[in-house]
């Protein structure tokens, strides 16, 4: 059965009252004066707890994917931030926007504004004299600075990280490590809680006792050790990230009974969740770092903020990487321009 399909298994599964009315037809001439329907759900009756055994196998099936994922538009966040501070080609750009600003506004390219938004440099094709604008000149200037160096392909090149996070969407993100950390609840809830309602003798012939606990902890080795993305962009190799979701990916790899395999799985999920919200709050921090970097995060709030715990990625995110989306298109668009009109 695909996860879907069990999805909709757990709409069928009856109630506690109903699964008491059904054990009463438990012999099998009483099992043939059952409707069909009820005839095909009798085995759920006999199961304890079969609503949240179905439920964790629903967990356990898309916990790998909803891990990777997660991890990985995080590590996307967190190299559009480093391509942001360290795009020397962005801040050229930016100080040259400055200038020509103030040299229009006040005559004078060292008075007036200090600093100038992202959001201003699409502006700048809007001041126009005759059909050259004021970003026609700035590229024009690039050019003549440096005329064998092609300043969009370097712009491009450094913030290729942007493009690709600016396809995410903040608050689907949010959601899914919500619901992952909400899937890790369900688990740990259930090991708390009804733990006893899953002893019984294991199917596959593993040892009980002090054997089995050694054999689970030896089973659990690989999901137990401190996994760590690599510093570089904030990436996890193929390998780190294979060990790390091992488990999910062949549920019958964790022997014994159904008692234990619920505590492997709990200690799998609380391991990967501890590093799904650590690599949360730190891609949360970056990013605030980024949108003050910008001018996009007012500093008079940062003491408060540094604060507070860090709970939601800042929605400005999406804005400040549209903006640099739209300013990257703008800007080839002028430069090719500008190149063409010198060739001619």
């Amino acid at each position: 059965l695909s996860s879907d399909d069990l999805e909709q298994l757990l709409e069928t599964i009856p109630t506690s009252e109903e699964a008491a009315k059904l054990l009463d037809h438990q012999q099998p001439e009483a099992v043939m004066k059952l409707r069909d329907v009820e005839q095909l759900v009798m085995p759920f009756a006999t199961l304890r707890r079969v609503a949240a055994r179905v439920r964790i196998v629903v967990i356990a099936r898309g916990a790998r994917n909803m891990f990777r994922n997660t991890m990985r538009a995080l590590a996307s966040i967190r190299a559009a931030c480093e391509a942001i501070h360290h795009s020397a080609t962005l801040r050229e750009v930016m100080l040259l926007a400055l200038e020509l600003g103030n040299y229009i506004n006040y005559g004078d390219s060292k008075r007036g504004a200090k600093a100038i938004s992202i959001g201003s440099l699409v502006t700048l094709k809007d001041f126009k004299t005759g059909r050259f604008s004021t970003l026609h000149f700035l590229c024009a200037s690039m050019l003549r600075s440096s005329p064998n160096r092609n300043a969009y392909d370097d712009l491009a090149r450094e913030l290729r990280p942007v493009a690709s996070a600016a396809k995410m969407q903040i608050q689907t993100l949010q959601g899914s490590l919500r619901n992952f950390v909400r899937d890790a609840d369900v688990i740990k809830a259930e090991c708390e809680n009804f733990i006893h309602e899953y002893d019984g003798p294991s199917l596959d012939g593993s040892p009980n006792g002090k054997e089995a606990k050694e054999d689970e902890l030896e089973s659990l080795a690989f999901a137990s050790e401190d996994f760590a993305a690599e510093d570089s962009g904030g990436q996890m190799s193929k390998a780190e990230e294979q060990d790390a979701t091992r488990w999910v990916e062949d549920v019958m790899k964790i022997r014994g009974c159904a008692a234990r395999r619920l505590r492997c799985m709990q200690r799998v999920m609380e391991k990967l969740r501890s590093m799904l919200v650590e690599d949360f709050d730190r891609t949360v921090e970056q990013t605030k770092n980024t949108l003050r970097f910008c001018g996009m995060l007012n500093s008079s709030a940062a003491p408060a903020a540094a604060k507070a715990p860090a709970k939601d990625l800042p929605t400005d995110l999406e804005v400040l990487l549209q903006q640099i989306v739209d300013f990257l298109r703008v800007f080839k668009q002028h430069w090719d321009e500008v190149n063409s009109d010198i060739a001619s």
